[in-house]
């Protein structure tokens, strides 16, 4: 949760602390924000914080992270360090990405030379990347080392998943020590600082393959605690993992959740972000290869009880049928089996308790290389189960009827296998879900491309959303998952469709569109928006197209802004026209032939997102972005009616579904208040954009008539300016704050009523 404080309180604090420091840590933030992209004030699904956070603040002398526990670092046989990072500037000495070692004679240090080549040094041996490519500037790379064959080291460079140039080999001496580690500078050649920010740095004991590092770099690996060492680490794909810093958690320590090799933030180093401009997606996925091993296994819990009434719901993209696959399983023998749920050869799916098994042979197979959006409800009927399976969004198939004969037992829930058959999965898979009660219709339409990590509803017990970790996102505790050890285990996270191609991030990458975090209170996707799921084929090189419609039957009023959701998967998005048509018959468009090569969107479009689908630099599948043309307020439109989207494919060659889309409304009711809908508590939202210029929009909720005063100051606490000093009725509020006659700086945004205080900070840029 995030604490308010009282403005005053806040500048008590910081009038003991060294202003100079506070200066420069603000100056050295908003050039790393005009020097190297937009950060993205709207947050997406990856991280701790619902968004990808990076290390920035380097470039001084004293500024990096930290790692004072040096004594797991001491792999001077074999091991690799990777790593993504943008350089701003050029630099006379090494930038260090990663190094240890306080004397000349080092264990080793991972850099870029003076001539932008990649570096390695061990002991008081340089390994120079001389015939390999160049780090460039202003973008994102990813970068590789790996070194063998101690004393006659052979060192491998690699840049973006390739082979960077020829092996170096060389004799050196590895200086053991247990210095510290330090990321973005060094401790003995102290210029050698990095100029620019870092991510994802991991550091293996084992000279990993090419096609290791190339498939593993797009995804941000152990984000959260896991349950033991082995939880990840037992994959082959990430075995000899020893750390893996994601620097997405703010504070003062940039955590490693594999050892546990914590880092301070020292000097101007932070963590900072979300980040927009990164090739890492927001939403990974877990990639099923079909070994006898690749499977999860989640210790039992009573949570999986659920005989009575219950659901399983989540995404799967099957890569091949013709053999019999499970998904969960509970039960080590058929006498004490809880539940099986799979797939036949043919593509269908099927769901057991205990003796008992219901097929549904009336229902349609799942789709091969889509994702496929699954539910399976069941509940009690007298003496039976009344199972029904939904896919997409409609109910697949008719209700089946089996015996009831839910066995508890004390055995492991196994994803992707099972303890009694070996039938392994082929695929991919997101977004695993166990609910109580079964789920309606509508309740699975308006959850299904939501991020569980933001649904609230006590209804949901489990959910594994295999976002580069393992972790349940419930309440429910002591049911994080781990790799299966006993064997090989190949089940590795997944960034992008074909994310084990090699080469530079480009708009060819084909994203997991499953589900979206739009990260505001309330959610919504949740309670606010109005949902359509229609999954349907958008013909190639057709100038009819499709549509699909959303009634809106239960709000009264004049729109006064509008948000949409748009879930799109495609081959190429550059073929597209969408546009959205309001019930007075005002169209607006989305997208018309924007987008390039890139593929799928998965995104919400509105007035007020920085991005534009003309960019080049922003690309698909999008997240949060300006649509081709301004919403506005659809000329006077009324929310109740009839709201139409239309997607026509006018280029040969390429294919799609129109998965899902979604509108929600601001209602205008005058005087500034923004909806006919009492909140239900006080709230002052973080403005948008931030940071902005030279306006930004300042939004907040009163769910009682209060007197209170909104007001700006700047950072040494004095008003700059008040937006509001009246008594206000229940409502939600909008005020624009136009900043023409301030300049760049931090500014502090206070909220005082009699019952609700609150500040945020705002950033303007000029």
């Amino acid at each position: 949760m995030i604490k308010t404080v009282e403005i005053n309180t806040f500048f008590k604090f910081i009038k003991g602390v060294n202003m100079y420091k506070i200066y420069r840590f603000s100056i050295s933030i908003l050039l790393l924000i005009l020097l190297c992209g937009t950060l993205f004030s709207q947050n997406d699904e990856y991280g701790t914080q619902a968004g990808n956070y990076v290390l920035s603040g380097l470039g001084l002398t004293p500024s990096n992270v930290n790692i004072i526990n040096g004594s797991n670092f001491s792999n001077d046989t074999a091991g690799t360090i990777e790593a993504w990072v943008n350089q701003t500037t050029n630099s006379a000495n090494t930038r260090t990405i990663i190094s240890k070692g306080s004397g000349n004679a080092v264990s080793f240090l991972f850099g870029v030379s003076n001539l932008n080549k990649l570096l390695f040094r061990i002991g008081t041996t340089d390994f120079i990347n001389t015939s390999g490519g160049t780090i460039p500037l202003n973008s994102w790379t990813h970068v590789a080392v790996t070194w063998s064959g101690k004393p006659n080291y052979k060192v491998k460079f690699y840049i973006n998943g390739l082979p960077s140039g020829d092996s170096v080999v060389s004799s050196a001496l590895w200086t053991l020590n247990n210095d510290p580690v330090k990321i973005g500078a060094s401790q003995y050649f102290t210029g050698y600082v990095f100029n620019g920010i870092i991510d994802e740095v991991r550091y293996y004991n084992r000279s990993i393959s090419q096609q290791r590092i190339s498939g593993n770099r797009f995804v941000g690996l152990c984000d959260l605690q896991a349950p033991s060492g082995i939880s990840i680490t037992s994959s082959s794909h990430y075995a000899g993992l020893v750390s893996s810093w994601t620097f997405n958690q703010n504070g003062l320590i940039a955590y490693d959740y594999i050892n546990s090799n914590n880092g301070f933030y020292s000097g101007s180093a932070v963590s900072s972000g979300p980040y927009h401009g990164q090739p890492l997606p927001y939403n990974f996925v877990l990639k099923y290869n079909g070994g006898s091993y690749d499977y999860v296994k989640v210790p039992t819990n009573t949570v999986f009880n659920q005989n009575t009434d219950g659901t399983f719901e989540f995404w799967i993209k099957p890569l091949s049928f013709g053999t019999e696959q499970i998904i969960l399983s509970k039960g080590a023998s058929t006498g004490t089996l809880s539940f099986m749920l799979g797939i036949s050869i043919s593509g269908n799916l099927y769901m057991g308790f205990g003796n008992y098994l219901a097929y549904n042979s009336t229902g349609q197979p799942l789709t091969l290389n889509q994702w496929n959006h699954v539910a399976i409800t069941w509940t009690t009927v007298g003496t039976n189960f009344e199972l029904r399976f939904y896919k997409n969004g409609i109910q697949n198939g008719s209700a089946s009827t089996i015996v009831k004969n839910f066995l508890t037992n004390n055995d492991d829930l196994y994803i992707g296998n099972s303890q009694i058959y070996n039938l392994p999965l082929r695929g991919y898979l997101d977004e695993l879900r166990l609910w109580h009660p079964a789920l309606t219709l509508t309740q699975i339409i308006t959850s299904m491309f939501v991020s569980g990590k933001t649904i609230t509803s006590a209804n949901l017990l489990a959910n594994w959303g295999f976002d580069g970790t393992l972790n349940n996102y419930t309440s429910t505790t002591g049911i994080n998952g781990s790799f299966e050890n006993t064997g090989q285990n190949n089940l590795r996270f997944s960034g992008y469709m074909n994310d084990s191609i090699a080469g530079a991030y480009n708009a060819n990458f084909a994203s997991h569109s499953t589900v979206i975090n739009r990260a505001i209170t309330p959610n919504p996707m949740l309670t606010n928006y109005h949902i359509s799921a229609p999954f349907t084929t958008i013909p190639d090189n057709n100038l009819t197209g499709i549509s699909d419609t959303i009634t809106v039957s239960n709000i009264s009023g004049i729109i006064s802004t509008a948000e949409l959701f748009l879930a799109v998967d495609h081959t190429y998005i550059g073929d597209l026209m969408i546009t959205v048509t309001s019930p007075n018959n005002r169209t607006r468009s989305l997208t018309n032939y924007n987008g390039g090569s890139g593929k799928n969107i998965l995104s919400f479009f509105g007035d007020n997102f920085s991005n534009s689908v003309t960019g080049t630099s922003y690309l698909p599948p999008w997240g949060f972005i300006k649509p081709l043309s301004v919403f506005g307020d659809f000329s006077g439109s009324p929310a109740n009616g009839k709201w139409r989207i239309r997607i026509v494919d006018g280029v040969s060659g390429d294919y799609g579904v129109l998965k899902g889309w979604g509108l929600k409304f601001d209602i205008s009711t005058g005087n500034g208040n923004q909806s006919n809908i009492i909140p239900k508590e006080f709230n002052l939202y973080q403005n948008y954009p931030n940071p902005f210029n030279p306006s930004t929009s300042i939004k907040y909720d009163v769910p009682v008539q209060s007197e209170l005063k909104i007001s700006v100051f700047d950072i040494s606490g004095r008003e700059i300016t008040v937006l509001a000093n009246s008594v206000h009725n229940p409502g939600s509020y909008e005020i624009i704050f136009n900043t023409v006659n301030l300049s760049s700086g931090i500014y502090f945004l206070k909220f005082v009523s009699p019952k609700y205080n609150s500040v945020k900070k705002m950033i303007l840029i000029k």
